[in-house]
């Protein structure tokens, strides 16, 4: 993994922390003073008011932040990594492109169609700089 995947890494692993915090805080802790004053709320009657909003947000965050880990887990698993190359291996191959990265389409070579390709002033894909998957 390279230096970038790794900062990526620790920032997204905060951002699950502090997930898992604010879902602690909205599904378990709601109910005390020190924790609905956090969120602005004056009173304990607006806390009992906005109980059952604050358990569903807690449980969005809980789901954001095992997004977040499952991520990191996905991100660091060599099988991962191995089945995402197979499977643009076999995209490629079922497009009929001769290499990794190398843009073929019907569009860039004229078209079937008439009104297609270069010359009806549609865009044409970039080729990838020798990026290879293999």
């Amino acid at each position: 993994m390279n230096a970038l995947a790794v900062v990526g890494s620790v920032f997204v692993l905060l951002a699950a922390v502090i997930h898992v915090i604010i879902f602690v805080m909205e599904s378990v802790l709601w109910s005390r003073p020190a924790t609905w004053r956090r969120f602005g709320l004056r009173s304990q009657d607006d806390a009992d008011t906005t109980k059952s909003m604050a358990f569903n947000q807690g449980f969005y965050n809980l789901f954001l932040a095992i997004g977040a880990a499952l991520g990191i887990v996905l991100l660091g698993s060599p099988d991962w990594a191995q089945a995402g190359a197979r499977h643009l291996r076999l995209r490629e191959h079922a497009a009929g492109r001769r290499r990794a990265g190398q843009f073929v389409t019907e569009a860039a070579a004229g078209g079937p169609h008439p009104g297609t390709g270069p010359a009806a002033g549609n865009r044409v894909p970039p080729r990838r700089l020798g990026l290879s998957f293999d």
